[in-house]
């Protein structure tokens, strides 16, 4: 239910409003800083993240969840509809935190490399948010 919550909000009224004003791709990361942002309490005070390394946990987070507002963004203005954001949130949620991140094997640098907060997820999030930015400016977008 949070990630409903979450989406209408984000993707749902601030990516729309924003995207009034500023191109679809600005808006994208826009929304995204402020989602990954609005996490990070979570991050220093509750068990949300297994890092224990919170100065590139933080840092690997924004950039992680930024760059994957991108897609979310491409696919929420394709359809029309906030339906494909709130089904990649919630798979994202799914896999990483439910199925990844309890089979992933503890090692002195797995903190660095694995979850949300890794440099990993960061890798593979840049990619593919720049991959979809390129997208994101090739479609015409009527709001």
């Amino acid at each position: 239910m949070v990630v409903i919550g979450e989406e209408i909000g984000w993707r749902g009224f601030l990516l729309n409003e924003l995207s009034k004003r500023i191109s679809p791709l600005k808006a994208a990361i826009i929304v995204g800083f402020i989602w990954s942002t609005w996490h990070i309490p979570g991050l220093i005070f509750t068990d949300y993240s297994s890092t224990s390394n919170l100065l590139i946990g933080i840092p690997s987070f924004i950039i992680s969840l930024t760059m994957l507002s991108i897609p979310m963004a491409f696919y929420v203005f394709k359809s029309k509809s906030i339906i494909p954001a709130i089904l990649m949130h919630a798979s994202h949620n799914a896999l990483i935190q439910t199925l990844y991140e309890p089979m992933s094997v503890q090692t002195p640098y797995s903190d660095l490399l694995k979850d949300e907060t890794g440099l990993i997820f960061m890798l593979v999030s840049v990619v593919v948010g720049m991959y979809f930015g390129f997208k994101l400016k090739e479609i015409n977008i009527k709001i």
